[in-house]
């Protein structure tokens, strides 16, 4: 909640800010997207000191300076969608289930919380 309302604090001193600006600092989006890729980074950088086989970081640093490299964005955005259109197709087919009386009753409290 803090954090939220001082993120909100910096778009609004902001010279000609808009209302997007204030409505995305106060959701918290910029800070999480950051935290995950903060988070992906430090588990692949220990998951290459852990790996059994080495790999020579000058040698990939010199691929990437001459375009010899390809990136990898095209398939992780790929993956996100088929992911989430998982996910809506399992819950169109659970909707029953998931609107049910019992699963209502069992979310209640944390809806109300929220």
């Amino acid at each position: 909640m803090l954090a939220s309302v001082l993120n909100i604090m910096l778009p609004v001193k902001t010279p000609m800010h808009r209302p997007i600006d204030v409505i995305l600092a106060g959701l918290l989006i910029s800070p999480e997207i950051y935290l995950w890729v903060n988070l992906i980074t430090f588990s692949q950088v220990w998951l290459e000191r852990l790996a059994a086989n080495k790999k020579d970081g000058w040698a990939n640093q010199y691929k990437a300076e001459n375009g010899k490299t390809r990136s990898k964005l095209g398939q992780g955005i790929l993956t996100g969608f088929a992911f989430t259109g998982m996910i809506v197709v399992l819950c169109i087919y659970f909707r029953d289930y998931l609107t049910s009386p019992s699963v209502q009753q069992a979310i209640y409290p944390y809806l109300m919380n929220g």
